[in-house]
This record gives structure tokens, sequence and C-alpha cells, in this order.
């Protein structure tokens, strides 16, 4: 299994600073020359872990979960709000008839 995480410049006076993202493989900054470090591929601190598996920090972790959450959430209030739509069809398919009757009728 390859290394996904990301390597970044730790040196806040280069040009890759927080910009460049290098594979897991490569050891130097190809602008100062600086060793890489392993950063969170979304916001760029510092990764306190070596899982090659973690490629994000646990600040994002935690966010991405709170919205995968929300997103859950959401579609669960709109599938309710769909289903008491879809059980009150049946009562107003029984009025409606009923309702037709009083209206009044034109005369010709």
């Amino acid at each position: 299994m390859s290394d996904k995480r990301v390597k970044g410049c730790p040196n806040d006076k280069c040009k890759d600073y927080k910009k460049t993202k290098y594979k897991a493989e490569d050891k130097y900054c190809k602008a100062c020359g600086s060793e890489l470090v392993f950063v969170c591929s979304k916001c760029w601190t510092l990764l306190a872990s070596d899982d090659p598996k973690k490629k994000i920090c646990a600040k994002c972790e935690a966010k991405a979960e709170d919205r995968k959450e929300m997103i859950i959430n959401t579609g669960k209030a709109i599938g309710n709000g769909a289903l008491a739509v879809a059980a009150a069809i049946p009562a107003a398919v029984k009025i409606i008839p009923k309702v037709i009757d009083k209206l009044p009728t034109k005369k010709s």
C-alpha cells in the first residue's frame, strides 16, 4: 500500500511554503532545499501521527465528521417531511371529490 500523506516545506520564508504539496517519497523542498515534513492535506498543519493512512489532521477530520453528520441529519429531516406529505395525500384524495361537489356550477 502506498503512502497517501503529503509533505510540505516547513520554511515560512520559502516561496513554496503552504503552496506546494509533495509526495511522501520526496525528501527536500525544490525551492529552498529544506527537509520536508508531513502536513495535513487540507490545512497544512504539521501531522503528529506517523500513520500512513492519516492524511488529514484531527481538527480537519472532526470538521469532516461534523459535516457528514449534518448532511445525514438534513437528509433525515427532508425524508421525514416527504413522508408527512405522502401520508397526507390519501386524505386529500378523499376530500377533493366532496369539495368539487360543493362548488357552484355554471349555468349556460
